[in-house]
């Protein structure tokens, strides 16, 4: 067997990701006894550890052993066996990166400002806020490509507006903290109180 080549448990198959696909093994979060009702206007993300990656996968911080979160309605997800999936780059939202889960790409971080609420353990999203507030978020952190952390010229902490929800913003469970994954090109300004 070649160095490259990834034995699936249970399978006597030999999986190597060609183009810029990245072969993961699905990590699941442990959820006992919660019901979570989500807001429908964001996706949740799942998790997993990559096992190889094709040779057309530009950026350097993919690489074998990284976890990644991964948008889970991405059309090009496929299931191959048991919790190993093959992804495609442009789906990838967040990476560990140097021990902290940072976006991957021009993407940031924000925690929403209309937070839900849980009541007997049902989670309830906020929804009496304005459609105005309901595009502010406060910024958390930056992304990272190529191994290099990107750079915003403002601070975490700050309330940034935020132009729309689309369909790339995607919500991410880090450690129990809900985020939102958010392109960059869509932060509007920085709103100083």
């Amino acid at each position: 067997m070649r160095r490259s080549e990834t034995i699936l448990p249970n399978m006597k198959k030999l999986l190597k990701p060609i183009n810029d696909n990245i072969l993961i093994k699905r990590l699941q979060p442990i959820r006992e006894g919660l019901i979570v009702i989500p807001d429908k206007t964001f996706q949740r993300s799942f998790y997993g550890i990559i096992l190889d990656v094709g040779h057309k996968v530009k950026d350097k911080t993919l690489r074998k052993d990284i976890i990644i979160f991964v948008t889970p309605t991405a059309k090009d997800n496929k299931l191959l066996h048991d919790n190993v999936w093959l992804v495609k780059e442009k789906d990838i939202i967040a990476v560990r990166y140097q021990g902290v889960v940072r976006p991957f790409g021009n993407r940031v971080f924000l925690k929403r400002l209309n937070q839900e609420t849980m009541v007997n353990g049902i989670v309830i999203p906020d929804c009496h806020e304005s459609a105005d507030q309901s595009l502010e978020g406060i910024f958390i952190l930056c992304g990272v490509k190529d191994n290099q952390i990107i750079t915003v010229p403002f601070d975490p902490g700050v309330t940034v507006k935020v132009q729309k929800w689309d369909m790339s913003t995607v919500e991410i469970d880090v450690d129990g903290e809900y985020y939102l994954s958010v392109k960059q090109s869509l932060l509007e300004y920085v709103k100083h109180d």
